[in-house]
């Protein structure tokens, strides 16, 4: 094994573990968070059919993950939070690392058998809030489902309309959307893949009508939700680049840290390790896959100083979620980096040679 491979595969496996006692450790410690006692007190004040009409969880979560939580209360009490997390700590941590193995085996590949283990360090949305009652873990579970599934699919072949493949394939994909909304962040990387392997428009489409379809059917759902919640929150607190940086370069190492500053450091580990790893990644591949890979930062870069330096007229350009004091905001941990796990997901699953 190259040395370059052998650091790549320890920094993975590393980061791999730390996430998960990171993980276990915040599931066992963190009370429910507001995001939390809000879907509990949605489902608590609606029955089954009132819950499948109420107007307002659309802007929130999608709607599988009330039915998800209705079921749960009725087996345990809403105070239990290790049992509503249950779910997501079990399928999240480990429930991957059979499906990680079985990738490694089947496809002959050890980076495949580390793509779990980079989802699950990395993803944007797990990290803080630990295996929180939105099923977090269950949507990169699934995922992983869906790369074992299509590991040895040829999609250049002409897809049988109603074929329990197509089925399946469309089945796991509409319904990690319908449970957790971050799963967009595993759809797009897959489907831009998708059309620059295929080449082929018209057999993308045919392989993946019935998920297109929900899609764009929940569209206006989708943006509603990022645009009137996450967006408006997220730059009501006028904060800064330079506030961040400001709360970074203040800590005192010396002393007794306090949550804030844990979470700043534990994702400054993450980042820096991630930058490592895409080095790594460049010198053993091109430059081109290097700038696909870098494409989703390059998008939010753009999108986050067009909303702030345009539409808000702002002269500094802000980074949402994060605020002054130095508390990362657990709202919008999603957009903050979300960039940053689709970079590493866009350069595994071309691993992965699908």
């Amino acid at each position: 094994m190259k040395r370059s491979n052998k650091y790549f595969y320890s920094a993975v496996t590393l980061i791999t573990v730390i996430a998960i006692l990171l993980r276990y450790h915040y599931s066992l410690t963190q009370d429910l968070w507001i995001d939390e006692a809000m879907v509990l007190e949605i489902v608590q004040e609606n029955d089954w059919k009132q819950l499948a009409l109420v107007e307002h969880w659309d802007k929130s979560h999608p709607p599988l993950l009330y039915f998800y939580t209705k079921a749960l209360l009725n087996f345990f009490s809403n105070d239990n939070k290790i049992a509503l997390r249950a779910l997501s700590l079990v399928f999240g941590g480990l429930a991957t690392i059979p499906l990680m193995y079985y990738l490694k085996k089947t496809t002959s590949s050890l980076a495949v058998s580390f793509v779990g283990g980079i989802l699950f360090a990395i993803n944007p949305t797990v990290t803080v809030n630990s295996f929180s009652l939105r099923p977090y873990g269950v949507a990169i579970f699934l995922f992983l489902v869906f790369l074992v599934v299509t590991r040895k699919f040829d999609f250049n072949r002409e897809p049988k309309l109603l074929s329990w493949q197509l089925i399946f394939i469309n089945f796991l994909i509409v319904l990690s959307f319908f449970w957790d909304y971050s799963t967009i962040w595993f759809i797009i990387p897959f489907g831009v893949l998708l059309i620059f392997k295929v080449k082929n428009i018209e057999k993308i489409i045919a392989w993946f009508w019935l998920s297109i379809l929900c899609l764009i059917t929940w569209m206006p759902i989708f943006i509603g939700n990022f645009s009137e919640i996450s967006l408006l929150n997220s730059y009501a607190n006028n904060t800064s680049l330079f506030d961040f940086l400001n709360g970074i370069f203040g800590l005192n190492f010396l002393t007794h840290l306090n949550q804030s500053q844990s979470f700043y450091i534990i994702y400054g580990s993450y980042i820096a390790i991630t930058i490592g790893l895409l080095c790594l990644l460049f010198i053993q591949k091109n430059k081109t896959i290097l700038l696909y890979a870098l494409l989703p930062i390059l998008v939010a870069v753009s999108f986050s100083f067009f909303y702030n330096k345009i539409i808000c007229s702002k002269t500094l350009y802000h980074v949402s979620g994060f605020h002054s004091h130095g508390h990362f905001d657990t709202g919008n941990k999603q957009k903050n980096f979300a960039t940053l796990s689709s970079t590493l997901i866009h350069i595994f699953v071309l691993y992965l040679k699908l």
